[in-house]
């Protein structure tokens, strides 16, 4: 398996000079700074881009699965598989639900593969999409999953082959989300269903957290969708029927605490002590974490790769 490998993000990114990808509007208007880094709405359509990164690059190899940081990359991907994979079972048997039955599911931007583990495990047929080569290849090798490295612009899949696509905190990433998403679009069968999470910036925690937002991450996500630009984005790609509510995730306490360092550096570092002597850091929740779900079909007219 890979131990070092890594992936650069383009350094061609949106600018304030530059143009939504979503609505094509070429007016982007500065709203404030985070890390010493723009965001600006775009006046078309309303999104919030990030539109440059910390020199141009970002890494996507062994460390951002594996970090201590408080913000950026994963908070040790190993340690909160547990709590991912609960996250992951409701979610699929949300899909097979609203599908009205399990088949073929894409999961794009599938990491390190825990959720088409347990959708292996719970009878679906399973394929995965990865842009970092280090995580592809330990889905692959470590745990024996079709698995293919690239973006979503460059993957190779047939035109009607899934009846699901799972793009879990992936879309707030692309340079190009409406372009990606047409692409997922291509691979749906006539009735598929796409189904999507990414941070919601109207939610409760953004306004109260304002900057300071634990999911504003320049350098690492470029589009920050509110519902209704989300909608926007699924449209002008082509999706149907397309709902947009807040989801929920398993957390523990200790994950809580965790991230709570971001904020209040000292009194996390007591809370997670104290909870540690109270043996509590392992008491699991379903919580809102400021993010959103989207629903959406695959329109009717939709062809071409």
């Amino acid at each position: 398996m890979q131990q070092d490998e890594t992936t650069r993000l383009p350094t061609e990114l949106p600018s304030a000079k530059g143009r939504c990808a979503v609505c094509g509007c070429d007016n982007l208007i500065f709203r404030f700074q985070v890390d010493g880094q723009p965001i600006s709405r775009c006046s078309g359509c309303g999104v919030l881009i990030s539109p440059v990164t910390n020199g141009g690059q970002e890494t996507y190899g062994r460390a951002y699965y594996e970090s201590d940081r408080t913000k950026g990359g994963y908070a040790n991907y190993f340690a909160a598989a547990h709590i991912n994979r609960l996250t992951f079972s409701r979610r699929l048997n949300e899909i097979e639900v609203q599908l009205g039955r399990r088949g073929s599911i894409l999961d794009a931007g599938c990491a390190l593969g825990d959720f088409l583990l347990v959708a292996r495990e719970q009878g679906w047929q399973t394929v995965g999409l990865e842009v970092s080569p280090y995580a592809s290849a330990f889905a692959r090798d470590e745990r024996h999953l079709e698995v293919q490295t690239g973006r979503i612009e460059e993957a190779s899949f047939p035109e009607n082959s899934l009846d699901a696509i799972a793009l879990y905190d992936v879309v707030e990433h692309l340079q190009d989300p409406v372009a990606s998403l047409r692409r997922l679009a291509c691979w749906l069968r006539s009735d598929g269903l796409l189904h999507v999470v990414t941070p919601n910036v109207q939610a409760r925690s953004s306004r109260l957290m304002g900057r300071r937002w634990y999911h504003y991450k320049p350098g690492e996500h470029i589009y920050y969708f509110s519902p209704a630009t989300l909608r926007e984005a699924l449209g002008r790609a082509g999706f149907t029927q397309v709902k947009v509510e807040p989801v929920r995730s398993a957390l523990t306490l200790g994950f809580v605490l965790d991230r709570l360092r971001y904020y209040q550096p000292q009194l996390a570092k007591l809370a997670l002590g104290l909870a540690g002597t109270l043996a509590v850091r392992d008491v699991m929740f379903f919580a809102h974490v400021g993010e959103m779900q989207a629903w959406a079909r695959k329109g009717k007219d939709r062809s071409g790769g």
